[in-house]
Formats: structure tokens, sequence, C-alpha cells
């Protein structure tokens, strides 16, 4: 049986457990294959997707019982946003990848264009994590962290923007040299 989002969010937010379990039962049934594709395609298994779907369903409830659901988007893409996130901080905890939550488009409700763009973060983050720690930084700071050239300088004792913008090259000419060794092509970074 598939429900519409208000009605999925009546059961979700009803008094009676029944309804609750009925709707949470549905949740599970309708949105946890996403989950575990997404988990499974960014470095988890069978296991973690599950653990992340009892995670993210429990926020997911705390989050509509206190009305930090506005509706902007479904509830599937509510919660799979969620499950993403839980994702991401794993991920990182294990130091497995470098996304930053920052970096993840919240407005984003195609679950579809959500995966790709996590997918595409991961094989990036994948590549920087390879590079010097010099690299690394300074790529995070200028991409990721959307810090300024006049920022970079200060950080990292710079003295010239030509230099940032030099030092800046040749760790982009690094990071592009193992993407080619991997035989990758932009494209494999693209949406598609």
């Amino acid at each position: 049986m598939h429900l519409s989002d208000n009605q999925l969010l009546e059961m979700l937010l009803s008094s009676d457990d029944d309804e609750v379990n009925k709707g949470l039962r549905l949740v599970y049934v309708d949105y946890f294959p996403l989950v575990n594709s997404l988990v499974t395609s960014n470095s988890g298994t069978s296991e973690n997707a599950a653990d992340v779907f009892q995670e993210a369903v429990i926020v997911l409830v705390r989050q509509l019982r206190h009305g930090k659901f506005e509706g902007r988007s479904s509830i599937k893409g509510f919660l799979y946003g969620i499950a993403r996130n839980i994702w991401l901080n794993e991920l990182r905890k294990s130091s497995v990848q470098t996304v930053s939550l920052e970096e993840v488009d919240y407005t984003l409700t195609d679950e579809a264009v959500m995966e790709n763009s996590l997918d595409r973060k991961y094989k990036i983050g994948t590549f920087v994590n390879q590079l010097d720690q010099k690299c690394k930084s300074l790529l995070r700071a200028f991409y990721y962290h959307k810090k300024s050239i006049k920022e970079i300088m200060r950080i990292f004792g710079i003295d010239t923007e030509a230099a940032v913008k030099n030092r800046k090259y040749r760790c982009m000419k690094k990071l592009i040299s193992l993407v080619n060794q991997q035989n990758l092509s932009r494209s494999s970074f693209e949406d598609t």
C-alpha cells in the first residue's frame, strides 16, 4: 500500500501506537532499499545500511514530532538526506572518505541526483586523500571550504597570490595525474 506524504505523516505522528508501527513498517518497506543502495554503493555493507536506516528513522520521527519537516521535499527525500548525513559522518569517522556535510547540497530532493552527487564527491575525495598533506589541505581549503586566495595566503603563510595560484596549479596537476593513472575521464565525476 502506497500512501501520500500527508497520510504517512498522520500515521507517524498518531497517538495510536498501532498506527505509528504501521507507518514505520511502510517506511521500511518503501524506503530501506534506497538507503541500502546509498550505503552499499559508498563503501558500506548491508549491515551498515540497516544500522544507518534504523538511526535515520529515529531521527526522522523525532524531526517530524518537533515540526522540523516543512514539506519542501518528500518524506522519502527527507529520510534520504538524514541517512546520507549519518553515513557521511560514519565515513568521516572511519577516514574512508573526505566529504564534509557542508559540501552536500541539502536542498536537493531528487534521490538519484543526491546519490550521483555523493558518489562523485566520494570518488574525488578518494583521490584527494592520496595527495601529500600540503596539497590535500590547500585543495580542501580552496574548493571544499571556499576560502579566498587572501585567506589561503594567511592560513598557509604564503607571501603572494601568484605563489598560491602556482601551488594550487601544481596540486591540481598531481590530482589529475592520479585520476589519469586509473584511466578515468572527467565524465566519471559528472552527473549523468
